[in-house]
């Protein structure tokens, strides 16, 4: 059982018995490929990521000793590596900057080993940062779809709010969120992108 507590002293709670035996609170959880930690941060799932990401850069280090071209390296990075940093990464979209660096770290580290310090060209990938905006707002616009099963999470647009023309006109009116945390979820992270679009 995950006691999830933002307040630094968490209650006690009474035992839970399930089939006779009590069962344990933990602070971190992890179901569907995610790791839930006590307090709502990405921070055990960033460093699980990362490390099992960086653990798939002996690969390529292996690869460039025998000789593969930077073509090929590179792909085996995308398809070998990136997509450990990217699963469900459209949920990450607002963590901290110090996770989003751990992240990107990844990235950096790989392409180093496919040039070999440098020595050789590498093709420019984008940001894992931008790469997760992009997917979060691409999530968001299909959202907008009243036949999508996430719709009724989407605030309503201002232009129907006020009976007014405005400049912007794809402006979602940002619901109130007391707290850092509610401010960098998903939904309020990808609206503030959303409403930036030129």
């Amino acid at each position: 059982m995950l006691l999830i507590c933002f307040s630094r002293n968490a209650p006690v709670l009474p035992p839970l018995p399930l089939g006779g035996e009590l069962v344990p609170v933990t602070t971190v959880a992890k179901g569907l490929g995610f790791i839930f930690d006590n307090k709502l941060s990405w921070r055990e799932h960033v460093k699980s990521m990362v490390s099992k990401a960086s653990s798939r850069l002996h690969y390529l280090r292996l690869l460039t000793k025998q000789g593969m071209s930077v073509q090929d390296l590179v792909q085996v990075y995308l398809s070998l590596i990136r997509p450990v940093l990217e699963y469900g990464h459209v949920l990450l979209v607002g963590c901290s900057e110090e996770q989003a660096a751990s992240i990107e770290r990844v990235q950096r580290r790989a392409l180093r080993i496919i040039s070999r310090g440098g020595r050789r060209s590498v093709p420019t990938l984008s940001s894992l940062k931008e790469r997760r905006e992009a997917a979060a707002v691409s999530l968001f616009k299909a959202m907008l779809n009243p036949e999508h099963p996430l719709h009724d999470l989407v605030p309503a647009q201002r232009q129907s709010v006020t009976r007014r023309s405005l400049r912007n006109s794809h402006n979602i009116t940002v619901p109130h969120a007391r707290t850092k945390r509610l401010q960098q979820s998903f939904l309020y992270y990808t609206i503030r992108l959303y409403n930036n679009l030129p």
